[in-house]
């Protein structure tokens, strides 16, 4: 089982791999509109991954052995979401979208994956200000999808293509 470190960890992951697919996919797009809110959300994503890396958090001591699993456990998972995997944020799919509009619905999908991983962690918090936090990140979370729908349902979106990505 994971701690709450652990998922914390996850968490800035996360942050961090929403910030460079945004950043790689805000280089890619033409259109000067979606550049620039697709540069903003990678802002959000590392003033989330800053919050995150701040998280207080307490857990009972391990034994050596409990904590050699946990550190292999934490190192693996890390390293999945590192390699690009399906699970939450792969870096490759915003910049492997042939038009703006695919750009738009993965990005949603990406938040709307995170909102799903947020909401699970917020049932393993003990600390209210920790809390109170994280439901307000969710909250961003949710604004972000419904900017990214906006944007996707726009009718100069339509046919977009992307640059060389």
């Amino acid at each position: 089982m994971f701690t709450v470190a652990d998922l914390s960890d996850i968490a800035i992951q996360i942050e961090n791999n929403g910030k460079e697919s945004y950043r790689q996919a805000s280089r890619a797009v033409t259109d000067p509109k979606v550049a620039k809110m697709l540069a903003w959300m990678a802002d959000e994503e590392e003033r989330h991954a800053n919050w995150f890396a701040r998280l207080p958090v307490t857990s009972r001591a391990l034994s050596t052995e409990e904590q050699e699993i946990e550190d292999m456990g934490r190192a693996l998972l890390r390293d999945i979401l590192k390699s690009g995997s399906e699970f939450l944020h792969n870096q490759t799919a915003l910049t492997a979208s042939v038009d703006i509009k695919e750009v738009l619905a993965n990005a949603r999908k990406f938040e709307e994956e995170t909102i799903v991983f947020y909401e699970f962690l917020l049932g393993l918090l003990e600390d209210q200000e920790a809390i109170a936090r994280l439901k307000e990140i969710i909250a961003e979370e949710r604004r972000h999808v419904a900017i990214l729908e906006e944007l996707h349902n726009a009718p100069e979106i339509a046919g977009r293509a992307l640059t060389n990505c």
